[in-house]
């Protein structure tokens, strides 16, 4: 299938965490920068719209309630449905005296986490990472190939995720699955985290990583990183799927792709970047998800890298505008 480009503006940079007025306020200006529109005010905060280049939409709440954890006070973010009426897992950005994070936002999706973090507490807390937005379907998704999307009767699809407050949640900065802060939307129809701690057994929000299937997440193997014969690691797409939250062992079903992103089928250090060239523009890769194993018998069979931006004509600059 390919990389899935937007062919729009990618936004990244630092924003401030220190209070709950700076933090809701470059979280706005990065989305707005982004294609992203404010549709209306809630106390202490806004609603935000954005629809991708295949014309499905998703709104996005960002409040501060008033809430706390341990003392900590956060922000809430809120991915749901365009008639608000189906709502996902309310994620959690705590906010307070020292703290900033990176954010990358284009007009399908946002990421948001500190520097460096993908499994430990930052500055003594979890509640630091939060992703979500609009898959890009391709078109043989749903087994019909040469349909665009509209055909399928897709009105709305969306993903989200984050790292929770409890601990620090299995989610796509540190890993390939997303296991006790996520939610997932097909035509209104939410799948949602029930809490399940052994993501092998409850559903998840994940990706797709290549990888051979004997030493999977075992923890009396080394992983087996799949490689070309130059011994260099494979650039492939990020699908992006879920099981029913209902059903123990549930299969795990594609929903689409993470657009203006790659998977890399090797360990690579947070925010580490490499190019590549695309149509004759110059693309710069960041990566977005932490390499080593983890979590004990966590195994880590690729990283999933994003856009940071595009060289080369027209005008140059760092824009997506790669094919």
């Amino acid at each position: 299938m390919g990389i899935a480009f937007t062919q729009a503006d990618i936004v990244t940079g630092t924003i401030r965490g220190d209070s709950s007025a700076n933090l809701p306020a470059d979280i706005a200006a990065t989305l707005v920068a982004a294609g992203w529109s404010r549709v209306r005010s809630v106390t202490n905060g806004y609603v935000y719209q954005t629809e991708s280049p295949q014309s499905i939409g998703v709104r996005v709440l960002v409040q501060d309630q008033g809430n706390a954890y341990l003392g900590k006070s956060y922000i809430r973010i809120q991915f749901m449905n365009l008639a608000e009426d189906a709502p996902g897992y309310a994620h959690q950005l705590i906010f307070g005296a020292g703290r900033e994070f990176l954010m990358t936002a284009g007009i399908c999706q946002f990421f948001i986490a500190p520097a460096g973090i993908c499994t430990e507490a930052y500055l003594g807390a979890s509640g630091h990472t939060v992703a979500g937005g609009i898959p890009f379907i391709p078109e043989n998704l749903f087994g019909e190939c040469g349909a665009e999307a509209p055909d399928f009767g897709v009105t709305g699809n969306w993903w989200s995720c984050g790292s929770g407050l409890d601990g620090v949640s299995r989610n796509f900065r540190n890993g390939y699955v997303c296991a006790g802060a996520w939610s997932g939307s097909l035509n209104s129809l939410v799948a949602m985290t029930l809490g399940g701690g052994d993501y092998r057994r409850f559903s998840c929000l994940r990706l797709f990583p290549l990888t051979s299937t004997e030493d999977v997440d075992s923890s009396w193997y080394t992983p087996m990183f799949v490689r070309r014969l130059d011994d260099s690691p494979l650039l492939i797409d990020p699908l992006i799927g879920w099981e029913n939250p209902y059903m123990l062992y549930a299969p795990a079903r594609v929903f689409g792709q993470i657009w203006d992103a790659l998977l890399v089928t090797e360990p690579r250090d947070l925010e580490s970047e490499f190019t590549t060239e695309e149509e004759g523009n110059t693309v710069t890769w960041s990566c977005w998800s932490d390499g080593p194993e983890q979590w004990g018998d966590f195994t880590h069979f690729c990283s999933l890298h994003l856009i940071k931006g595009i060289a080369g004509p027209p005008g140059g600059g760092l824009r997506n505008y790669a094919y």
